[in-house]
């Protein structure tokens, strides 16, 4: 805390990322984002596709009588946009490293 007279600290301090021994992992299919007033949220939802029997006819009829796939929400983070600047510029380094390394491996089999 900073009062009047005194200088600031600026001091880092490292942090130390855990996961709780009861933390679900869950499969994201599907994500809202809503926008509020000063911050921002993000759900993210498993859509569950329903199982269909029987012929083409048979699995149209089944589609329309159930009108539509219940999505289950796994998680919801609230965020201000200045963490979601740095959410979003962690999500692209991660994805550059994931597609560098799959298009590696695409290249050696073929």
């Amino acid at each position: 805390m900073n009062t009047e007279g005194q200088e600031p600290l600026n001091i880092s301090l490292p942090i130390t990322y855990t996961f709780p021994a009861n933390l679900l992992s869950r499969y994201a299919n599907n994500v809202v984002v809503v926008p509020g007033q000063q911050e921002i949220t993000i759900a993210f939802f498993e859509v569950q596709m329903p199982i269909l029997m029987g012929n083409i006819e048979e699995m149209r009829l089944q589609l329309t009588q159930i009108g539509a796939a219940p999505a289950e929400c796994v998680s919801r983070i609230i965020v201000t946009p200045e963490v979601l600047r740095d959410v979003i510029r962690t999500l692209q380094r991660g994805l550059d490293i994931y597609e560098s390394v799959h298009q590696s491996n695409e290249q050696e089999e073929e």
